[in-house]
């Protein structure tokens, strides 16, 4: 994995000069973009100045996966092509930064339009969300790969409490309060805590994990903060290490299927570490929780946000009176 000294070099000097330059909502975008890139580096073998035309490319991928809203990802990026010009710009007059091209120049955005852009097919995807009832989210903790324990336990603690993957990544120990059954959540998207909440039935696998010592058989478990550690370090590499997890075991479970293939190569899949999030939303809505609570509880900055998932309770309603009266 890599630090990222030399983008913490130059990034002050940067937004000094965005925010001398711009408005104070592109600082905050450019400020915003560059400390998602930022993060993302420190989880790569790349380092700022010889990432190269691909590495970008695995960034941009990684935006897609993270699933951005294509205008987030578009702005995230566009603040990272910016920033490698501002250093190539510097570097005209200056022995350092050692660049003499941007990355992001033989990057063909076209073929990354489906995650910078959007795309009709890519939002006819996003209108049909695609979710798993209760009895499914059983399925899938019934083929999940070794470490069981470890699996089942993030699969339904990311179905019940509608964490993102990345929340689920950066969980730690000290914010799970088990006698409330809460956990205080950082949500990297808008920068804020809140406060989820799990069911009873998830006390067995949580206690079990943390306190029978299943979890401390992992490497570097004694040392690391995160609830969730990996095979080699004190937590998952990356979170889109979480979306194979649960991508892989819904194959195996019979209930994944390739969706469609962006224009990056990128397979899309039905089933994801997001379709969990989806799937927390209705089940919520369903079982008649008020939906300002829903979008309290997940984090949605707007509500019109957590209404997508209404549709799903009048497509019940209306089921149900399809049937009226069919009694023969």
């Amino acid at each position: 994995m890599s630090d990222t000294p030399e983008l913490d070099r130059y990034k002050d000097r940067y937004l000094r000069r965005i925010k001398q330059q711009k408005s104070e909502s592109t600082h905050h975008n450019r400020k915003y973009g560059l400390g998602k890139y930022k993060k993302w580096l420190a989880g790569q073998e790349y380092d700022l100045l010889s990432i190269g035309k691909f590495g970008i490319e695995d960034f941009i991928i990684y935006l897609g996966e993270e699933d951005y809203a294509p205008e987030t990802a578009n702005s995230i990026y566009s603040t990272v092509t910016n920033f490698y010009e501002f250093l190539l710009d510097l570097s005209y007059e200056n022995p350092e930064p050692d660049i003499d091209e941007s990355p992001c120049e033989r990057v063909n955005r076209t073929d990354f339009k489906s995650v910078l852009s959007g795309t009709r097919k890519q939002q006819k995807t996003r209108d049909e969300i695609s979710y798993l009832a209760p009895e499914e989210v059983d399925t899938l903790c019934e083929h999940v790969p070794n470490p069981k324990l470890r699996n089942e336990l993030m699969i339904r603690m990311m179905f019940q409490t509608g964490c993102r993957q990345g929340e689920i990544r950066n969980m730690r120990v000290d914010n799970i309060d088990e006698g409330e059954r809460s956990i205080r959540v950082y949500a990297e998207k808008t920068d804020d805590y809140r406060t989820v909440y799990y069911q009873p039935s998830l006390d067995p696998l949580l206690d079990e994990w943390l306190h029978g010592g299943n979890r401390m058989g992992f490497f570097k478990a004694n040392e690391s903060p995160y609830v969730f550690v990996s095979g080699q370090s004190e937590q998952f590499a990356h979170s889109n290490d979480i979306n194979r997890i649960v991508r892989n075991t819904a194959k195996d479970a019979g209930l994944n299927e390739v969706m469609y293939e962006d224009r990056a190569g990128v397979k899309r899949w039905k089933i994801t570490s997001h379709t969990l999030r989806h799937s927390h939303a209705i089940a919520s809505i369903k079982s008649g929780i008020d939906i300002e609570r829903v979008r309290r509880h997940m984090g949605h900055s707007s509500l019109d946000m957590t209404k997508r998932y209404l549709q799903f309770v009048e497509e019940d309603v209306r089921d149900a009176y399809g049937s009226f009266g069919n009694w023969e």
